[in-house]
């Protein structure tokens, strides 16, 4: 309860310091949500009741949104999440409170655990999961942390680059320009089979050696990595393909997210409605290397189209020929 009032109290802050923000609760986001997801939609009296109860609390705290993060629904839940959606669209409407939903990257995930085009007709705006959506300790090959596009072996592992969703929801719904994209600002790193194979699609034994800060194997904040290539041996490199950037020394190998990386995704973010970011804590806050906040400021020049688009070189009338 302490840590729910304090991070509920920064946000109210927030909003005293900053009226034109816009403030959103989530609630889920952990695959142990989903029971309690289950107990909430499974009776139309508990659902109405955390409509009303819902909209009250966001107005006390001062927040203008709600989004609903389930880790995901089984198919017969499908329908009733589908009705509390629409039902919080409804009422919230006339509270001038909005809600979006959080969906997973991976197509068949996604079809079926939701009625895309049900969700996409009753919100404005839809979030792509690209959370962590490798983990380090199982994936056999070093992939892009946020790619644009995946290559073909990274695909058959269940990663999917931001092209290919956007074909996918083209498919699923006529409203697809309502999705929100995904970057991750903490690095994923690897440890090689082999040192002198370090390409993107390389073969990987581990997670890598947790940094000093984030101490996390297989994670490293943007710092850390910025404070590896600093040193000795370390060796930046650039995927155009994925459009990433990956670093290296001996077997130790992460890939993550920097400006040219950022800069090269506008153009895929223009076709939706912007771009959510995770790992936001992992960036340079106190601005160690230079300003503060250089990847939040480069996503905020994207959305807010202070940035030239970047286009992707070759004919794209269909994105999948893209993973």
């Amino acid at each position: 309860m302490f840590l729910v009032f304090f991070f509920t109290s920064l946000f109210v802050s927030l909003k005293r310091s900053r009226p034109e923000a816009t403030t959103w609760a989530c609630l889920g986001g952990s695959p142990v949500d989903s029971a309690r997801f289950q107990t909430l939609i499974g009776d139309r009296r508990t659902r109405v009741a955390f409509v009303r109860n819902s909209a009250e609390w966001l107005h006390r705290n001062s927040f203008q949104g709600l989004l609903l993060y389930w880790k995901y629904p089984a198919p017969e839940h499908r329908v009733n999440f589908t009705v509390l959606v629409a039902d919080l669209r409804n009422a919230y409407g006339r509270e001038k409170l909005h809600v979006s939903v959080v969906l997973p990257m991976n197509s068949r995930v996604r079809r079926e655990s939701f009625y895309v085009q049900s969700i996409y007709e009753n919100l404005d705006v839809v979030l792509l999961d690209g959370h962590r959506s490798v983990d380090p300790s199982r994936f056999p090959i070093t992939t892009c942390a946020c790619p644009v596009r995946t290559l073909l072996r990274a695909w058959h592992q269940g990663q999917y680059g931001m092209l290919r969703v956007l074909d996918d929801l083209t498919m699923e719904t006529d409203d697809f320009r309502k999705t929100v994209l995904s970057v991750s600002f903490g690095g994923v790193s690897f440890t090689l089979r082999h040192k002198n194979l370090h390409r993107v699609g390389a073969a990987a034994v581990g997670p890598g050696i947790p940094g000093l800060r984030s101490n996390e194997s297989g994670r490293l904040s943007y710092v850390e990595v910025q404070e590896r290539l600093r040193g000795d041996g370390w060796k930046r490199s650039y995927h155009r393909y994925g459009r990433c950037a990956f670093a290296r020394k001996d077997k130790q190998w992460v890939s993550y997210e920097d400006e040219e990386s950022l800069a090269e995704k506008s153009g895929v973010a223009a076709v939706g409605s912007g771009l959510v970011v995770w790992d936001a804590h992992m960036d340079d806050f106190t601005g160690q290397l230079g300003k503060p906040c250089p990847l939040l400021r480069k996503v905020r020049q994207i959305v807010h189209g202070e940035t030239r688009l970047q286009t992707l070189t070759g004919p794209v009338k269909s994105y999948r020929k893209f993973f």
